[in-house]
């Protein structure tokens, strides 16, 4: 039947793959006409056709009476069970978007905790819109990077219970993950980086060679010398030594930073 979950299929999580989806849900998907007229005695290979077809992503709209195109291949994933190597070309899928988002979602439902943070993590640095279709049928736009982290952090998507799954730092305290860099901080100590080189193009003629916290610590520095090198002399007062202030005058950085006029 058309309906019915294929016989070599393995169960997921304990159960029918198709039970991860709620039966109302797959109520309204077996009355879809997408339904109907293209998941109907499909493989794999077609599977690929379909899901490059796909332009927009969602659950059940109008109601919640009928369900998108890519709810539809969702389930009909969890039917014929597709191979590890096709799910992960999916995910991998830089050209069709929503190939990319159909897949990262099946490896959320049947994969384990370790799979899914090492695959569906990289995609959090795309940031390409898609379009939403809403519960009203209208359409809205999101970011893959915000659906991928929803995907990790939340209980539902499209309108299906997510299975659960453990927080990464649970993982990492076991062993399972190594640590995560952000990308963020990275960006953030190459800005830094990258600073005194950018405002020494803007201004050639000022040159600066020293961050601000670097003068604040050497002149700190300076002071604390200074102060052990007091002498005192045989009158009972403080005095410098000439051959110390002069060292002083030549190796003095000013706090002050230098402002560029542009």
């Amino acid at each position: 039947m058309a309906n019915s979950t294929d016989p070599f299929a393995q169960n997921i999580h304990g159960t029918n793959p198709q039970n991860l989806i709620e039966k109302i849900t797959r109520e309204k998907i077996y009355n879809t006409p997408f339904w109907k007229e293209k998941c109907f005695g499909i493989s794999a290979e077609s599977l690929v056709d379909l899901a490059a077809g796909l332009r927009s992503y969602g659950g059940a709209f109008e109601g919640a009476k009928k369900s998108t195109s890519f709810l539809c291949l969702t389930l009909k994933m969890l039917q014929i069970q597709p191979g590890h190597e096709i799910v992960l070309e999916f995910i991998k899928n830089e050209d069709q978007k929503y190939t990319r988002l159909l897949g990262a979602l099946y490896l959320r439902l049947v994969g384990r905790p370790v799979e899914i943070f090492q695959y569906l993590e990289p995609l959090l640095s795309d940031f390409r819109r898609v379009r939403h279709q809403t519960r009203e049928g209208r359409f809205g736009l999101d970011y893959i990077d915000v659906l991928v982290d929803e995907l990790l952090h939340k209980d539902s998507f499209c309108g299906i219970v997510l299975p659960r799954i453990p927080r990464r730092h649970v993982l990492e305290g076991i062993g399972q993950l190594d640590s995560r860099t952000s990308g963020l901080t990275y960006n953030k100590e190459r800005a830094l980086r990258s600073t005194p080189l950018l405002l020494a193009r803007v201004c050639p003629e000022k040159v600066i060679t020293l961050a601000q916290s670097e003068l604040d610590m050497r002149h700190q520095e300076q002071n604390n010398v200074a102060k052990q090198k007091q002498v005192v002399d045989s009158s009972g007062r403080d005095t410098r030594a000439k051959n110390d202030s002069i060292d002083m005058e030549s190796t003095f950085y000013p706090r002050k930073r230098v402002k560029c006029g542009l």
